[in-house]
């Protein structure tokens, strides 16, 4: 018993923890109007780990972690500004589903006939 409470406990962690950049991404973009470019969060996630392990050899393992923790943020950052932007109509995507969405749409109009 115990142990499933310690799972819920991480599931609950990720979460929270893949919710908060996403949200202040969003909250950036909404109230503030700054959208950087997403590979600004990009090529600086791959840095941040990269960096400090190639200059300082050993590290304790709380810096390796929060570097960990900077990384996932930056990261989800990232795809973030990706989904808004293809939302925005600023990115080009491979697929462009706005078809079937259209369709979706028309169909739950008129009582499932297209």
């Amino acid at each position: 018993m115990y142990s499933v409470i310690i799972v819920f406990k991480y599931i609950l962690l990720i979460g929270i923890a893949v919710m908060i950049p996403i949200k202040l991404t969003t909250y950036l973009y909404e109230k503030k109007n700054i959208i950087l470019n997403r590979w600004i969060y990009g090529v600086s996630a791959f840095l941040i780990v990269i960096v400090p392990q190639v200059i300082f050899i050993n590290l304790s393992k709380n810096i390796v972690l929060m570097l960990y923790v900077a990384f996932f943020f930056l990261v989800m950052m990232f795809f973030e500004t990706s989904r808004i932007n293809v939302e925005k109509k600023k990115l080009k995507t491979m697929f462009d589903y706005t078809w079937l969405a259209k369709k979706t749409i028309k169909k739950n109009i008129n009582g499932g006939k297209l």
